[in-house]
């Protein structure tokens, strides 16, 4: 699995986010042309880590959708709520803290 680039890494005032577009052959099945959440920190050097890590569970995402082309975009969007609200993402992320939603 590649290393997700820090270009994922963008700044709306004085917090950093993670936004990453969908790759063109998953918006319809994703229903959406981006993945953004809010890292919840002023700190550049804690959001270039929680950038790598949040980059990775959703290229690991992207990968599992990819490898299931069944999956109805109910089922995909069941995946993507378990996956932002659960500890899967958390232990990733582990001290660094975690964005409350992917949206």
């Amino acid at each position: 699995m590649p290393k997700p680039a820090l270009t994922y890494l963008t700044r709306r005032g004085n917090v950093y986010w993670f936004r990453m577009a969908v790759p063109s052959d998953l918006v319809e099945r994703l229903g959406r042309r981006e993945v953004k959440a809010s890292l919840g920190t002023s700190s550049l050097a804690a959001a270039r880590q929680r950038c790598q890590h949040l980059g990775s569970a959703v290229l690991q995402f992207i990968a599992r959708i990819r490898s299931m082309p069944e999956l109805s975009q109910e089922t995909i969007k069941r995946l993507a709520r378990d996956i932002s609200s659960s500890n899967y993402v958390r232990r990733k992320i582990l001290r660094t803290g975690f964005p409350r939603t992917l949206t």
